[in-house]
């Protein structure tokens, strides 16, 4: 590894600068490191040194350069620390616990909860949702680290499409969700036990001009009306 290539040199060396004369290079105690190469030069007892400028100006480099290495080590490791994602986690488990909060399958329902409420929100036509789901799972299943990175990405295209600024939403948010720890513990109280949806639904009127309790299926029925709402009551 570079860096710790270069602290073993710099531990080998004495501390201050270096410097080189016409013939010599010098460490910072005034002992002779080596010859600058000059054909007419006689000298023996030390090794030739090609480039005494780049050599100097190396040694002299190497503290500021390990210190801006160490510095760029503590802001990586701050910003990880600060990092939206960890600052989800003290939130998750204050209003669950460690084994909700871990529990891939209901945090895999939330999301796709949370995903069809975006584009819901968007005015986005539910029957395609349909078509994109028999796509998907009908293809080899991908690695999840480069599944999150398309999430982040599409979602962030998505953002600039629509004039929405997704950091600042998601710090808006995570502020409410922390006024709001009692109602949604209530809710997950409430929680059908193994259902994917995220509480009961009342029952709803047959549509006037279908009769059905699901999608409007009259020509005319381009939205969904009132009495199809397939979450009821405030959202949390």
């Amino acid at each position: 590894m570079i860096e710790a290539e270069l602290k073993e040199l710099l531990a080998k060396a004495t501390l201050g600068p270096w410097s080189a004369n016409c013939s010599h290079l010098y460490a910072p105690d005034g002992a002779i490191i080596g010859t600058i190469n000059n054909p007419g030069s006689k000298e023996t007892d030390y090794p030739l040194v090609a480039n005494r400028d780049l050599i100097v100006a190396a040694v002299n480099a190497l503290p500021a350069l390990l210190a801006t290495i160490e510095q760029q080590r503590a802001e990586v490791e701050r910003l990880r620390e600060a990092s939206f994602q960890s600052r989800v986690q003290p939130w998750m488990l204050e209003c669950f616990n460690a084994e909700i909060a871990a529990d891939i399958t209901e945090r895999c329902d939330r999301f796709i909860e949370e995903d069809f409420e975006l584009v819901q929100a968007l005015g986005h036509d539910p029957t395609r949702i349909d078509a994109l789901k028999h796509y998907v799972f009908n293809r080899p299943a991908g690695e999840p680290s480069q599944e999150v990175g398309g999430v982040m990405v599409t979602l962030a295209a998505l953002c600039l499409a629509t004039g929405l600024n997704m950091h600042e939403a998601g710090e808006t948010e995570l502020a409410r969700i922390w006024t709001k720890i009692d109602k949604i513990r209530a809710k997950q109280a409430a929680k059908p036990t193994g259902s994917a949806l995220p509480q009961e639904l009342t029952p709803v009127e047959p549509c006037p001009k279908c009769g059905a309790t699901g999608p409007c299926k009259s020509p005319a029925g381009n939205s969904l009306p009132r009495q199809h709402a397939a979450r009821q009551g405030e959202r949390t």
